[in-house]
């Protein structure tokens, strides 16, 4: 197991990527080691699992859909909605994948969880699983700036981060959504960590799942993985679990 990060590389690491977000030529392999990189997972893999597999948080907080490596642009909505510790936020995962720069977004956000814990919480998403950044970019990005040790060290950490948040105990967000399995929010606080998604259920429901207005029910989804729901099945949930709202991720419309 990695040595535990110190203060001072840790805000060594910060400083080098908020310096990344004015100057594109300096690039975070050539300033950060493996070895520092790997001991803030660390650090951030026994805090999180303290979480447990849901957080209680209360208003005012910031919640925050996809990123998908876009390091930039997330430094710009943090120049319009606030950052830690200066507001608490909620992220909804899918971190990596897709955009040119997952290493450097998932490493700043466990800065910030490491640095003020209890201002941050990050959700696990279908992208935060092997199976799905092991072909969208992630682990090829891994193997290029550092090694395949750190995409690996990251599935362990992923097997740790939170299934869904609840909001003032009434609002549940999540990165997919609702499950038919999913009759109390108390059964999302009883999942047990490390936990890796592999099978048809709530925790698969709860990474993958979809909503739609074109139809009603339950009906698996384009990617055969998880369901489908529409309006009722929405409306039904609100009076079973007891909620007022949900905010998820996971689709653009």
């Amino acid at each position: 197991m990695a040595a535990d990060v110190t203060t001072e590389m840790l805000d060594k690491i910060i400083s080098i990527l908020e310096e990344m977000g004015t100057k594109k030529e300096i690039q975070m392999n050539q300033k950060t080691m493996l070895e520092e990189i790997l001991a803030l997972t660390s650090t951030a893999s026994r805090m999180i699992v303290e979480d447990g597999a849901s957080v209680d948080v209360e208003v005012p907080v910031k919640v925050v859909g996809d990123i998908h490596g876009q390091y930039e642009d997330m430094h710009k909505l943090f120049g319009m909605i606030g950052k830690v510790p200066d507001v608490k936020m909620i992220f909804l995962g899918d971190y990596v994948d897709r955009g040119p720069q997952s290493i450097e977004t998932i490493i700043y956000l466990l800065c910030l969880k490491v640095k003020y814990r209890d201002c941050i919480y990050l959700l696990r998403s279908n992208h935060e699983t092997p199976a799905v950044n092991r072909i969208y970019g992630f682990y090829n990005e891994c193997a290029l700036k550092y090694k395949v040790d750190l995409w690996r060290d990251f599935q362990s950490f992923s097997n740790r981060m939170l299934m869904a948040g609840l909001i003032s105990k009434r609002v549940p967000c999540m990165h997919g959504g609702l499950s038919p399995h999913l009759t109390s929010l108390e059964q999302i606080r009883q999942i047990k960590h490390p936990c890796e998604p592999l099978d048809r259920g709530l925790l698969i429901d709860l990474i993958w799942s979809d909503s739609t207005n074109k139809r009603d029910g339950w009906f698996y989804s384009a990617c055969d993985l998880s369901y489908s729901s529409g309006r009722g099945v929405l409306l039904s949930a609100y009076k079973l679990l007891k909620i007022d709202l949900i905010i998820r991720a996971h689709q653009i419309t």
